[in-house]
């Protein structure tokens, strides 16, 4: 999601010193129904917030992959991520 743009952000319960370019791995395990549907729900509704009402999702979640590579330009506590993500 974070390599197709749905995202910008996300958490972690372990922190990092690494910045810069960073590969975007697909998860092995086959997405169940119910986690697509929660994760895709909540996507649209953040991106409503914005005043995005046109969310394009992705037509399909590939697995056991490399999806992309992003650039980490930051790490934040997780009770600050909390306040703002």
């Amino acid at each position: 999601l974070i390599v197709a743009g749905l995202k910008r952000v996300d958490g972690r319960s372990w922190g990092t010193q690494h910045r810069g370019l960073l590969w975007i791995h697909a998860a092995a395990r086959e997405p169940s129904a119910e986690d697509i549907n929660a994760a895709e729900n909540f996507l649209v509704r953040c991106h409503a917030l914005d005043g995005n009402l046109n969310t394009r999702l992705p037509q399909s979640y590939p697995r056991s992959c490399l999806l992309g590579l992003v650039e980490c330009v930051d790490v934040a506590q997780s009770d600050e991520f909390v306040r703002w993500a």
